[in-house]
């Protein structure tokens, strides 16, 4: 049977949801910019790991889907992230 992401408990769509985000902003934290399609295949692994660790049931190409899908998404949200902490470090200084 082919399960579909649609199909995931709402918890195990959360955690693959989670652990690509996480793992996007690990690779663009240590490359130091956006991660380039080349790193696609590295975080997907990566997540793809932690899916099988957490015994969820979901074909490899139903997760490279969702992430390519989500990928603008997490740019953004890492984005809005970066200006939050540079806004927030602004803010902390002693003057």
């Amino acid at each position: 049977m082919d399960k579909q992401f649609r199909n995931l408990k709402q918890r195990q769509k959360e955690k693959i949801n989670t652990w690509l985000f996480e793992e996007y902003r690990r690779v663009w934290l240590e490359i130091g910019h956006e991660p380039q399609p080349r790193y696609n295949q590295q975080i997907l692994s990566a997540v793809m790991e932690k899916i099988e660790a957490a015994g969820i049931w979901i074909p490899d190409g139903e997760v490279e889907r969702y992430f390519y899908r989500r990928k603008a998404h997490y740019r953004n949200r890492f984005n809005k992230q970066m200006q939050a902490d540079a806004s927030n470090a602004e803010n902390s200084k002693p003057e």
